[in-house]
């Protein structure tokens, strides 16, 4: 699920001009789709009852801040890049790519 909605907002980027006004209900799904998948793999690491709050603050610090350099790292490229016409479809062109291969390797192999 969490690379199909990788695919579903890069793809209504370019083929929906009015993307931005579903942004927060975007940022919503895409929000819970990812918390759950998250939530899926610390359930996977079976941990004891008092090893779980401390798990579950360190492993959602990490992933905050995981966010944060990618963000404060790309933030500076995609403004640049918005101020030319074809940067823009071309990455998340390139973005929906990526998205469509990791669902390949999730699903089929």
């Amino acid at each position: 699920m969490i690379a199909l909605s990788i695919i579903y907002v890069a793809l209504n980027s370019i083929l929906n001009k009015n993307a931005s006004k579903h942004n927060l209900f975007l940022a919503f799904g895409f929000g819970l789709i990812h918390g759950c998948g998250f939530a899926a793999t610390l359930s996977e690491m079976r941990l004891d009852g008092g090893q779980m709050a401390a798990s579950l603050l360190t492993f959602n610090v990490g992933i905050e801040f995981g966010q944060l350099m990618i963000v404060l790292l790309l933030y500076p490229v995609i403004h640049y890049a918005r101020r030319i016409r074809w940067t823009m479809p071309a990455m998340s062109a390139t973005i929906s790519v990526f998205g469509l291969i990791w669902l390949i390797q999730r699903a089929f192999l």
